[in-house]
């Protein structure tokens, strides 16, 4: 049951970023990859910017 949540919540995130903007990348194996870990690079934005404005999300850069 944990799985599939974190699978649907992961999608959500998934399809919501990429509704907004065509310049992201989704990294690694979309098939065989844990839900739980979106790792996603995206052109044109400076990581610093993008930490600052997220707060509320977990977020690394680099």
């Amino acid at each position: 049951a944990d799985y599939q949540h974190v699978s649907a919540l992961s999608k959500r995130l998934i399809d919501g970023i990429f509704s907004q903007t065509s310049h992201v990348v989704l990294n690694g194996d979309p098939e065989s990859r844990y839900p739980g870990c979106v790792n996603l690079s995206f052109s044109c934005v400076e990581g610093e910017s993008l930490l600052m404005a997220l707060k509320k999300i977990a977020l690394s850069s680099g």
